[in-house]
């Protein structure tokens, strides 16, 4: 599965202790991954295996957060091991420690997702 939009994009990956890096090219997913991408830019999910794209489209978002549990899908209900692979979250976000959004008593703040299929 491949996430474009991301390249040139700094990143936070959690699963290295937080260690920044700049994507270099599309993300292929492979394995377990869990970044924090200072970018609140569209990505679009490539799923080769189902012949499609996925157009993912943020609103209001400074942070796109790209995850796959690997090998603890087995743990997560909703996914399972056998989908451990083939996973893929990717959400809008503004993430407390990078690009949190503080409020004012009676203020508000919306951030939006927009999913398109593309076949």
């Amino acid at each position: 599965m491949e996430i474009r939009g991301l390249s040139g994009c700094r990143y936070v990956d959690k699963n290295l202790s937080n260690q920044t890096s700049t994507q270099e090219g599309e993300l292929n997913i492979s394995k377990a991954t869990d970044r924090i991408y200072l970018n609140g830019a569209d990505t679009e999910i490539v799923d080769n295996a189902w012949g499609r794209s996925m157009l993912v489209q943020h609103t209001n978002s400074a942070s796109t957060v790209v995850w796959n549990p690997g090998a603890s899908a087995e743990s997560i209900v909703d996914v399972g091991e056998s989908q451990g692979n083939s996973f893929v979250c990717v959400e809008t976000a503004n993430t407390e420690a990078f690009d949190a959004v503080r409020l004012s008593a009676g203020a508000s703040c919306f951030i939006e997702t927009k999913i398109s299929l593309k076949r």
